[in-house]
């Protein structure tokens, strides 16, 4: 996929807030992304964008995602970030 692509599919998606947190299990964490009016049409645009967030902070930036969950209001992405003991302190 080339950048203007990519660029052109995640231009109609807006990231209003995104929120990182630990999950249960050690390197694991959830993404909770609010997606205002998210329509089923902009689902791979909104997981293109959020993953594309997630990976633009230095902590996170080997995120592979696990799963994810939609509404309408915004989208859960679940990923594991395995970092090393200089990067988590």
């Amino acid at each position: 996929m080339t950048t203007s692509t990519l660029l052109a599919l995640l231009g109609n998606v807006t990231l209003e807030s995104l929120t990182i947190s630990a999950d249960v299990m050690p390197g694991h964490f959830v993404a909770r992304a609010v997606i205002f009016d998210l329509q089923p049409s902009q689902m791979v645009a909104a997981i293109m964008a959020v993953e594309a967030a997630i990976k633009a902070q230095p902590s996170y930036a080997l995120a592979r995602r696990t799963g994810w969950r939609a509404a309408s209001d915004g989208l859960t992405i679940y990923f594991y970030a395995w970092q090393n003991a200089a990067a988590a302190a």
